[in-house]
């Protein structure tokens, strides 16, 4: 039993580090070196604002659910979880366009759409990162973010 726990928190803590230091040590500073102040400057921001309302709406969601969820299996309910999901990402989406356009100083589409699906899919990971915590999967939870950090990769092209 005490080593499924430790196995299990050294899962869970190399699925959360990996992607944050991929991200903060290998994608961020070669971004800078390729991009001029400004631009960086401006991608920062635009990358943090889709942070700022992602992250907090997907894991109150993946929360709420974690809290609730048996509640509504036990009395074989659907639930909200995807309705509100669904909001959240309209909701994030049309809050990280407008703060594209301001942050910008006008319609980008290229970027407008990569920032948008930025934000999105962020949303979306953060709360479906509830399903193995649900069922206490740290191996798919891990694989959720070795592919999280892979994107990350991807992302730098």
């Amino acid at each position: 039993m005490k080593q499924r726990v430790i196995k299990d928190s050294l899962l869970s803590l190399i699925a959360s580090a990996l992607p944050l230091a991929v991200l903060q040590l290998v994608v961020l500073p070669l971004l800078a070196a390729r991009m001029g102040d400004s631009r960086y400057g401006l991608t920062i921001t635009l990358i943090s604002v889709s942070t700022v309302f992602s992250v907090p709406w997907g894991n109150s969601l993946n929360n709420i659910r974690l809290l609730h969820g048996g509640r509504y299996e036990r009395r074989q309910l659907e639930g909200d979880f995807n309705v509100m999901l669904r909001a959240g990402v309209l909701l994030g989406t049309a809050l990280i366009a407008l703060a594209t356009i301001y942050y910008e100083g006008g319609f980008h589409p290229v970027s407008m759409v990569l920032i948008m699906a930025f934000s999105a899919l962020n949303l979306i990971r953060e709360y479906l990162a509830v399903e193995f915590r649900i069922r206490i999967d740290y191996v798919k939870y891990l694989w959720n973010n070795v592919f999280l950090t892979l994107g990350y990769f991807a992302g730098l092209g």
